[in-house]
């Protein structure tokens, strides 16, 4: 015999015949929550906090006092994507175009298992032996906020600057593994001339497919999806630095908060 109140059998129905989606219309799917049960019902629910804020980086040099955030290889290298799928993407507002800043850095400059930097208006993947880059605007990018996304799906890269591809998706196997080295946001962690400059914040890794098209611009906070490794926002004045996932402990390296936000 099957019990329960009215609402508790309808959400049962409901749960059985309603496939909780991951992706839906090209857009981040859980961009005003994820999806919940409660009394057998699908309703969505925000599950991080919205962003308060964003880091700011002064593109000092690291060992100079340089600004960056770090999270730890011992748990870093539990969760790299090997040569699976995965986004990761942020929110970015770079005042200074100069040398080769790094936007995230895993492991020092030449060492390094995977990175990103913006130079010369290109976004350049690295270790430079295997990495790929793709030309973006200067006016998209600098002094502006710009949302900034790197897709990789079945050993194909794709490169979205605020929700529409550029350049040409670049075939990338590049082996993401190695629980000895640290994930540097901000800079290499040691490196002359990779440090940038300007705000970061949503930094968000997730090993799956989250933009499979050309999507439309994000206007709210990212949120941790069921397959999300890190999710940056902007902290507090007090503690800048925070992983939303709860899934690594972040420290801040002389990174300062500000109020300013890209929404």
């Amino acid at each position: 015999m099957i019990t329960g109140t009215t609402e508790e059998l309808l959400g049962r129905i409901l749960q059985a015949i309603t496939p909780c989606p991951e992706i839906c219309n090209n857009t981040d799917p859980y961009g005003s929550g994820t999806y919940d049960i409660k009394t057998g019902l699908r309703f969505k629910t925000n599950t991080t906090p919205a962003s308060s804020g964003t880091l700011v980086f002064n593109g000092i040099d690291p060992l100079s006092g340089g600004s960056y955030v770090s999270a730890p290889g011992s748990t870093v290298g539990t969760w790299l994507p090997n040569n699976g799928d995965f986004t990761v993407e942020w929110f970015q507002k770079q005042t200074t175009v100069t040398s080769h800043p790094r936007i995230f850095s895993i492991g020092h400059d030449t060492t390094a298992v995977f990175g990103v930097s913006i130079e010369s208006h290109k976004v350049y993947t690295w270790p430079s032996a295997t990495g790929h880059n793709w030309s973006i605007p200067s006016s998209a990018h600098t002094n502006v906020w710009a949302h900034i996304a790197l897709v990789r799906s079945g050993g194909t890269m794709t490169c979205y600057l605020n929700g529409s591809s550029v350049g040409t998706p670049q075939v990338d196997t590049t082996i993401i593994t190695g629980s000895t080295y640290n994930l540097y946001i901000g800079s290499d962690g040691y490196s002359t001339g990779d440090s940038f400059t300007g705000n970061i914040t949503n930094f968000r890794w997730t090993n799956s497919v989250v933009y499979t098209g050309n999507f439309s611009p994000i206007t709210s906070p990212l949120k941790v999806l069921p397959q999300t490794k890190l999710l940056m926002l902007g902290g507090s004045v007090s503690n800048p630095a925070v992983d939303s996932s709860n899934k690594n402990v972040l420290t801040n390296f002389n990174t300062t908060w500000s109020a300013e936000t890209p929404f």
